[in-house]
């Protein structure tokens, strides 16, 4: 750790540094036995020779260059593309509308109209493929909470609402859906001359 007065490493973290970094050579240039000098040199370049505490920022710009690093998705997938295009598709379509001339058989304006129609295809495939993933993750919830309803409670619970119930507290063992009913009844008034 860097010293916050003087900014300097106490002998400690030194001498610590320093096997850290003798142990990663050594254990590159053994790994690199019968290499040539230059592949034993290189082979000791790449071996990490000095770990540093990073700074917040640091440590969050590292996540990020991590995040896009790891996104596969083709940036002619990425929203901000497909949102540029449509900008761009809508400016040509309503320029080569406006002033027929530029245009007479057509052509251009066609071509322009079946780019933006793939596009929108190809849009709603995303979106049904999304809306897709989330009913099946919503399924899978829903068969969560069913199960955990129907598991019994255990004993803390139990001692819980034992402790409640002799303090006069009472808990309802309602469903949270049937709860929420029941909430909303009671600001209403309810027709009894019927």
């Amino acid at each position: 750790m860097v010293d916050s007065v003087s900014g300097a490493l106490t002998p400690e973290e030194l001498i610590a540094r320093a096997k850290t970094a003798v142990e990663s050579r050594a254990s590159s240039l053994s790994s690199a036995a019968g290499q040539s000098a230059v592949a034993r040199l290189l082979a000791g370049r790449d071996a990490p020779v000095d770990t540093v505490d990073l700074s917040p920022v640091q440590r969050l710009v590292q996540d990020r260059d991590a995040r896009t690093a790891a996104d596969d998705t083709p940036y002619t997938e990425q929203d901000w593309y497909v949102r540029a295009k449509v900008a761009q598709l809508q400016a040509q379509i309503s320029l080569y509308a406006t002033l027929p001339g530029l245009d007479p058989s057509g052509a251009v304006i066609g071509a322009l109209e079946k780019e933006a129609t793939d596009l929108a295809k190809k849009q709603f495939e995303t979106l049904d493929a999304i809306q897709k993933e989330a009913a099946e993750k919503q399924a899978q919830l829903a068969e969560q909470e069913r199960l955990r309803a129907l598991e019994p409670l255990s004993p803390d619970a139990l001692i819980k609402r034992a402790r409640n119930n002799l303090d006069g507290v009472v808990e309802s063992a309602l469903t949270p859906a049937a709860q929420a009913l029941l909430d909303n009844l009671r600001g209403s008034s309810v027709d009894t001359s019927a």
